[in-house]
């Protein structure tokens, strides 16, 4: 049975937390401006509005069958790559979250990295904390 914080009655499709990603008027960038206008954003909302963006990736992982991880990886206030662990749906021993986040981000320098933020669902385990 999947954790409380994971459930829910909408298909992924239809489930508005997954949704935010494809609407920029909801997305992640566009609640930062609006909170900003507002005065009130605080480096803990920006946080949490990006970790929300990793909780959908999760979400999607386990209404794919998978293991509940996302992950996502945010350059200068924009989510760049997302990943969720494909373990179990690709029969692969090394798809974890932040390695199909890392991949979907493509080859870039490794200065490239340093402006960059890895929001993680999961704690990272050695392969994963040592491939960023």
């Amino acid at each position: 049975m999947a954790h409380g914080l994971f459930s829910s009655s909408l298909p992924v499709d239809d489930n508005p937390i997954i949704q935010t990603r494809r609407n920029s008027h909801t997305g992640p960038i566009a609640m930062m401006r609006r909170a900003s206008r507002q005065g009130s954003i605080s480096q803990a909302h920006i946080h949490t509005i990006f970790m929300n963006e990793a909780l959908a990736e999760a979400r999607a992982s386990l209404a794919e069958g998978g293991i509940p991880v996302g992950c996502v990886l945010v350059r200068n206030g924009h989510v760049i790559a997302r990943g969720r662990n494909r373990r179990i749906q690709l029969s692969s021993p090394i798809l974890h979250a932040e390695m199909t986040c890392l991949e979907a981000a493509g080859r870039q320098p490794a200065s490239f990295y340093h402006d960059c933020t890895l929001y993680t669902t999961f704690s990272p385990c050695s392969m994963c904390a040592g491939s960023g």
